[in-house]
């Protein structure tokens, strides 16, 4: 247990521990947090709205030293019917980022805390979910996690235009069409920059 914070060895020893999933996702339509619990959960600096008569389903969590992009599947069943009343759009969650932390939580003082954490991050791939009045709703979300991107071709060019429309003020490729069209350039010469032809 080396690398157990000092409190997370306490419950451990205690018998008391208490393992707890917390989701959050960043959303179009504002970040989610969620966690497996029965009341609001205050975790670096934000509350984490509990799934009260919900349960979250995980495929299991693939972890590989050769960097290989394993993904993952998570279910929360049992959402609140007004979750869904907005239309889920791909645009609101292709390629933004998910992570799940896997936390120990402390319930010993006066109010609940997590004294250690496994947090994994992940891509938000594709959202599937199905809606039952009784039982409330349930999303399916596939994951990716951060390494597929390496394996993208790269669909940006190196443009002004393509410059500006993510940095604005960046001035870095503003000479790259100039220096392609096949201009000389006088490097060092005192006077000029570039030679006029």
């Amino acid at each position: 247990m080396g690398l157990l914070t000092a409190a997370a060895k306490t419950v451990i020893a205690d018998g008391k521990a208490d393992i707890r999933l917390l989701f959050e996702c960043d959303l179009a339509e504002g970040i989610q947090r969620l966690w497996t619990g029965t009341f609001p959960l205050a975790h670096e600096g934000e509350t984490w709205t509990p799934i009260v008569n919900g349960l979250i389903n995980l495929t299991p969590i693939a972890v590989s030293e050769d960097r290989r992009a394993n993904g993952l599947e998570i279910s929360v069943a049992g959402m609140p019917l007004e979750v869904f009343s907005e239309p889920i759009t791909v645009a609101s969650y292709k390629d933004r980022s998910a992570r799940l932390i896997m936390g120990l939580l402390d319930t010993t003082g006066a109010e609940a805390t997590l004294v250690y954490s496994v947090e994994h991050r992940y891509f938000m791939d594709q959202v599937s979910f199905s809606v039952s009045p009784p039982e409330g709703g349930t999303v399916v979300l596939k994951l990716e996690n951060e390494f597929v991107h390496l394996t993208r071709t790269l669909s940006r060019r190196l443009t002004d235009q393509d410059q500006k429309s993510r940095y604005p003020a960046d001035l870095g490729l503003e000479l790259v069409s100039y220096l392609n069209s096949g201009v000389s350039i006088l490097w060092g010469e005192a006077g000029a920059f570039f030679k006029t032809e």
